[in-house]
């Protein structure tokens, strides 16, 4: 874990070193091969792109709803009105002008 956060501090210093380099060089216990070592990086990033596509839809709704009940309800209604004139805008496929 050391060696990951290393890497990722050298990343945000511009050294060079990166974290999939840092991941390579963990026990051989841990990643028998770099092959399997990338295919399973890209099946974490993968679900975790998917989880978090639903989550943040899901999250946002809910965060929408509760504005409503608080203090921010202008701004909720605000954004619920754009939403409602907004709505049929893809379908155009260019932006709506409103005259």
């Amino acid at each position: 874990m050391k060696t990951i956060l290393a890497a990722y501090s050298g990343v945000l210093k511009g050294t060079g070193s990166s974290i999939l380099s840092s991941l390579q060089d963990l026990p051989t216990a841990l990643w028998p091969c770099s092959s399997k070592m990338k295919k399973h990086l890209q099946v974490i990033s993968v679900l975790q792109w998917v989880i978090s596509f639903l989550a943040m839809g899901i999250a946002c709704t809910l965060l929408l709803i509760y504005m409503f009940c608080t203090d921010c309800w202008l701004i909720a209604a605000l954004y619920t009105a754009w939403l409602i004139v907004d709505w049929n805008t893809p379908k155009q496929g260019r932006k709506q002008v409103y005259t």
